[in-house]
């Protein structure tokens, strides 16, 4: 079993670049984005084009290993803005939407950081937004190490995991497409976050 740990996790991210560090938060955001959309539409269509910005913004930068300091704190306050819209509905489908946009915030913070940290908060949101899931469906009272082990929540521990390799293992010249690559699975592994057996 995985056990989640944020120190831990920031440990293994210290070993991967600080100038791709940021891509694991926007991995993990790709994967919650989705799920959060339709709280974020129903409440105010500008609220998921400032999510799905922010993201994209962070993906641009990520990739590029640029910092852009006006629009990276633009967005950052964008996302700040946003999830303290949703800490005010306080239902789950808004706890769901201020962890994907807290996802999105940790990694553009990350941008142009060496603190492991920031992306390693990025990754506790992903677990937190599992966690509930997981503890919600039995209809019953189960214990932190029973959640735990839930394969919903082993499966997001196992992608960041990968993830992680995959962004210590890039090269300046297979980047690009590695990064395309990491994109399209988050967006894959995103339509199973809540189901087990997804790749």
């Amino acid at each position: 079993m995985i056990e989640f740990s944020h120190d831990e996790l920031a440990k293994k991210l210290a070993d991967v670049s600080p100038r791709v560090r940021p891509l694991f938060a926007a991995s993990i955001a790709e994967r919650l984005l989705p799920q959060a959309m339709l709280f974020l539409r129903t409440q105010n269509s500008r609220l998921l084009g400032t999510a799905e910005n922010a993201l994209g913004l962070l993906w641009r930068l990520g990739a590029a290993g640029a910092i852009q300091e006006n629009d990276r704190r633009e967005a950052v306050d964008q996302c700040m803005a946003v999830i303290r819209h949703a800490e005010q509905v306080d239902t789950e489908d808004a706890l769901l939407a201020s962890d994907a946009v807290a996802a999105i915030a940790y990694g553009l913070r990350a941008i142009g950081s060496d603190d492991p940290s920031e992306a390693a908060w990025a990754a506790q949101r992903a677990y937190d937004t599992v966690f509930r899931f997981a503890e919600g469906q039995r209809g019953q009272r189960r214990s932190a190490t029973d959640i735990d082990t839930d394969p919903v929540v082993q499966q997001e521990l196992e992608r960041q995991i990968s993830d992680i390799a995959t962004l210590k293992s890039l090269s300046p010249v297979e980047s690009t497409e590695t990064i395309d690559k990491l994109r399209q699975a988050a967006r894959q592994q995103a339509q199973t976050i809540f189901s087990a057996g997804g790749s």
